[in-house]
């Protein structure tokens, strides 16, 4: 083949590649090598396409072959260790995207890629420095913006976060799903507001998109308006009749039955339940559970809340043994003499953070206190484990922590401690006390204890199997692994149990105990006692909590806008 010829096949393969007709692009490449073994285009394209189409083994070796035949190129240094960040090999991939940042100092790409594998290892310092080369080079790039504020989360960072957020809403103001993407983060980031106008915004882009209506219904009835949710959700299903997310959602904020509109199009989408994607199989499942549970048909019920767990459970990579060992770890590491000795004297009576099993009452605890003036409810944040990351070794995950901890000198709690200080003034500077109601922070009692000698703890319990029966219930939007099987969630169950028995012993009286029956079933009294343990005047407003006009962000939303029942 003379080069004219296989230069115009390389055009082709090329052509064929980006529309993604791999079959015609593999046999254009091969071609063009058949003719003309050491053209390094060829060579490395062939490689990215075999990576594309999961022959990851045979695509490495092309891309390695390449980078002799083309010394300079940076991409083809940059899409190698792409390949293999995406892989899990990223101390190989690291010296190969700093080799091409070298090559061409302003290669955007290869400073997003090298920032995220950075994050992707705990290196959070490390790879906000490389977020920001990006944006030195690219301002406009959404992905820079949006990593750059995802980052600044991880390091407790708020006001940055959230202008970084905003920035990068103005860099996808035209696109819908980015949009989305935007909204959800910044609603995890507790920025309700902010969120709603992505959503307002992805919704006006694209009128037809029922996912964008859906996820807007959600955010209007995180600020309390239901019947508004309910019509969102509604609109969504009329846009996608068989959009199972949306039926999951209408059944959370509406009883569901026979004399209702959206009824015929659940029961036709339930009997091609087996058919249907495992992401929407698995909505639909736990929404039917919920809606025959509504109408006593409890075998029903039951049998799809198991098949919605073994859908999610399958899906789950949990490590049941380890997440013991954490606990344990936490409870040895944590023990009354180490509390003791690092103990700091922080003048700051704002933290309360109230702990337990999720769906044991800790979102109406929260609720309740978020109605007093004086107190502001920040939700589930991640803010205090973040405040300890930049006294921290970098890890790729949280199991390491307890022996972290346990190597930290004061001086790096008193770091910490400020960083979550300055947290707090970012939220709201003027409350007198402030809520951090996250589950998980049942394994931060002692850190907490030894950081803020004033900070409130309430540990919130309710019986354990109806705690543990309505987590099965439950899709949680995001963590909980132990929740979608019986075994895994009752033992789960007694290493919380265990935990916060030994934080007793270590801490006798740090914790107000609320048992949520006996909240329910003398509700003035115990508001009193939690009003009380704030050592704030009493407000009634704290009875009438199902008014507040605060956003709540978690599975019992429409439970905690209702009056207390039994």
């Amino acid at each position: 083949m003379p080069p004219e010829a296989w230069h115009q096949r390389l055009q082709s393969a090329s052509a064929a590649h980006q529309r993604g007709e791999w079959e015609a692009a593999e046999r254009d490449y091969r071609a063009v090598l058949a003719a003309a073994p050491e053209q390094p285009d060829a060579v490395h394209f062939l490689g990215l396409l075999l990576h594309q189409q999961g022959r990851s083994g045979e695509a490495l070796g092309l891309l390695t072959r390449a980078l002799p035949l083309s010394p300079r190129n940076h991409l083809f240094r940059g899409n190698l260790a792409s390949v293999l960040q995406q892989l899990g090999r990223d101390r190989e991939a690291e010296p190969l995207f700093l080799e091409a940042l070298a090559l061409k100092p302003d290669y955007v790409g290869g400073y997003l890629n090298l920032g995220m594998l950075y994050a992707g290892r705990g290196d959070y310092l490390r790879a906000l420095a490389q977020f920001d080369q990006a944006l030195r080079f690219e301002p406009g790039s959404f992905a820079a913006w949006f990593s750059r504020a995802e980052t600044l989360q991880q390091l407790a960072r708020r006001a940055g976060s959230v202008e970084a957020y905003r920035r990068a809403a103005q860099a996808a103001s035209q696109d819908p799903d980015l949009q989305l993407v935007l909204g959800a983060a910044l609603r995890e980031a507790g920025e309700v507001d902010e969120a709603l106008r992505c959503h307002r915004r992805a919704v006006a882009l694209a009128p037809q998109y029922a996912p964008a209506e859906s996820a807007l219904g959600n955010l209007i009835g995180m600020q309390g308006d239901l019947r508004a949710a309910e019509s969102h959700y509604r609109h969504a299903l009329q846009l996608k009749p068989d959009y199972a997310g949306a039926y999951y959602n209408l059944a959370d904020v509406k009883k569901l039955g026979p004399d209702d509109a959206a009824w015929p199009g659940l029961m036709q989408l339930a009997e091609r339940a087996d058919s249907l994607p495992p992401e929407e199989a698995l909505a639909l499942h736990f929404t039917l559970g919920k809606v025959w549970d509504g109408q006593g048909e409890y075998p029903k019920a039951f049998a799809h809340l198991e098949a919605g767990n073994r859908l999610k459970r399958s899906a789950l990579n949990y490590d049941e043994a380890r997440q013991a060992r954490f606990f344990a770890d936490f409870a040895r590491v944590f023990d009354a003499a180490f509390i003791a000795g690092r103990a700091l004297d922080t003048a700051d009576p704002r933290p309360v953070f109230i702990v337990g099993m999720p769906r044991s009452g800790t979102t109406l605890v929260e609720q309740i206190l978020g109605s007093h003036p004086q107190v502001h409810g920040a939700g589930e944040t991640h803010a205090l484990r973040n405040c300890l990351r930049e006294e921290l070794p970098p890890d790729p995950g949280d199991y390491a922590l307890p022996e972290a901890l346990a190597r930290l000198e004061k001086a790096g709690f008193q770091r910490a401690a400020a960083r979550y200080s300055a947290y707090l003034d970012s939220l709201v500077p003027a409350a007198a006390r402030i809520t951090n109601k996250l589950p998980g922070n049942m394994l931060f009692v002692g850190l907490v204890s030894l950081l803020y000698p004033q900070a409130r703890i309430i540990h919130c319990s309710r019986d354990a199997m109806d705690t543990c029966f309505s987590c099965y219930s439950k899709l949680f939007t995001t963590g909980h692994p132990f929740a979608y099987e019986q075994g895994e969630l009752g033992r789960f169950y007694r290493m919380y149990d265990g935990l916060m028995r030994h934080w007793s012993q270590v801490l006798p009286g740090r914790m107000l105990e609320l048992r949520y029956e006996e909240l329910v079933a003398d509700f003035e009294p115990q508001v009193r006692r939690l009003i009380d343990h704030l050592e704030l005047p009493w407000d009634e407003a704290c009875l009438n909590f199902h008014e507040s006009p605060r956003a709540v962000r978690t599975a019992s939303l429409a439970q905690v806008r209702r009056p207390i029942y039994k």
